[in-house]
């Protein structure tokens, strides 16, 4: 008798006691020791390519200081190596740290972001709190006295800075794990490559049923579809600035920004994508005037020796990654307003010598901000009210600087926060 009361006592143990011990537990947690919930809450900037200052990590030596900026070291906004405020050979000495390896990862490990300001001598801070150039300065001051922590809105308003030579797969990650913080929703607010970044991070929410975190998405001057200056930049290195083309005839700049750009991941998820060719019926034409198509505009690509063959894959893997159910990740987001850039003659196609395969010209133009084309690459790929489209005729860079924009942005958060 006493076996068999022995044997019953080990089975209601094991078989009863044991496996509901943990959810006995979290009744009991939530009953008595109720913990509050997280009702933070944050309007978040997500940048595009190059708007993060990018610094030396490592110890001090005789070459770097600690916290020193190798990348956008002005307070302009253009690219550091054409600051005259320091020698194009101190540039160039600064860009060997930005280079990555073939698989896209960094190839100097203390290069990246500073997040530890305090042993760094005359480093303005307001240079990660606005980015660069203090480029997201006024946005960011004008939200934050408007809907800031010490107002009655309680968001926290900040930019949140990302290694923009890596890939829109791994940054957007990162900012899923920021979004994770804040159990009373985020407003999010993508600015040019940031709106890929922001859209991966949305993709993760949704597979963990929590994309009503994001209270609204407001999406500015987007590469949704990408842009011809990614191809134009690949292969040659050359941008359309008029100080840019002046100095690069003396010092070559294009061959350093080339080599640099080629295992950048994110430059290839800049490429004009499926999406540009169902609104733009191919926009590389060859010397004869045959059409590519967008399987051929790859293999064009990938017959460039230079050209990074696995991050050019995954490129096309990511975007793809952005479908759920056969509708884009922007489909299930419930809030959304976009904002895109007309006014300015941006290019629609280019021309390229299949022969010379570096030779690649601007061929015809249509309207957008400068950089991304208003139709074939920012027009957002999902269902859309044209009601939910506002034009804003600025460039791509000044953006921020335009106080029509403010206004309308400030419309837009005012029905959300």
């Amino acid at each position: 008798m006493k076996k068999r009361l022995f044997v019953l006592k080990l089975v209601l143990v094991n078989v009863i006691l044991i496996p509901h011990l943990p959810f006995a537990i979290s009744i009991f947690k939530n009953i008595f020791f109720k913990v509050p919930k997280n009702k933070d809450k944050a309007i978040i900037i997500v940048p595009g390519i190059g708007c993060s200052t990018l610094h030396y990590l490592g110890k001090t030596n005789n070459t770097y200081k600690h916290g020193e900026c190798v990348f956008f070291r002005g307070d302009m906004y253009t690219w550091s190596l054409l600051d005259l405020k320091d020698s194009a050979l101190k540039a160039l000495r600064n860009y060997r740290l930005l280079c990555c390896n073939k698989d896209g990862t960094p190839l100097y490990k203390n290069v990246g972001l500073l997040t530890d300001y305090t042993d760094v001598d005359g480093y303005d801070v307001n240079l990660s709190k606005y980015g660069f150039s203090l480029m997201f300065k006024k946005i960011i001051d004008f939200l934050t006295q408007k809907y800031g922590e010490n107002t009655n809105y309680k968001y926290k308003v900040y930019l949140y800075n990302y290694d923009w030579r890596l890939s829109n797969e791994v940054n957007g990650r990162a900012l899923y794990n920021e979004l994770k913080k804040y159990g009373g929703g985020v407003i999010l607010i993508g600015f040019s490559m940031g709106n890929l970044v922001s859209c991966k991070a949305a993709a993760l929410l949704y597979n963990d049923n929590d994309l009503n975190r994001i209270k609204a998405f407001i999406s500015t001057f987007p590469p949704y579809n990408g842009s011809l200056n990614a191809i134009k930049f690949l292969k040659t290195g050359m941008m359309d600035y008029p100080l840019f083309n002046i100095l690069n005839k003396v010092f070559r700049i294009n061959t350093v920004l080339k080599m640099l750009s080629l295992n950048y991941s994110s430059m290839y998820e800049l490429i004009p994508n499926k999406q540009f060719f169902k609104r733009r019926k191919g926009f590389l034409y060859d010397t004869d005037n045959c059409r590519l198509n967008y399987r051929q505009t790859i293999l064009y690509l990938k017959n460039d020796k230079n050209i990074n063959k696995m991050l050019l894959n995954n490129a096309v893997k990511f975007h793809n990654n952005l479908y759920i159910g056969g509708k884009h990740i922007l489909d299930y987001i419930k809030n959304k307003v976009f904002f895109i850039g007309v006014g300015y003659k941006t290019e629609d196609a280019l021309l390229i010598d299949r022969k010379y395969i570096n030779v690649v010209k601007n061929m015809s133009y249509s309207d957008g901000d400068g950089t991304v084309n208003s139709k074939f690459g920012a027009y957002p790929p999902c269902d859309v009210d044209e009601e939910d489209i506002i034009y804003v005729k600025c460039r791509h860079n000044e953006l921020f600087s335009n106080t029509k924009f403010l206004i309308e942005l400030s419309n837009a958060v005012d029905m959300y926060v």
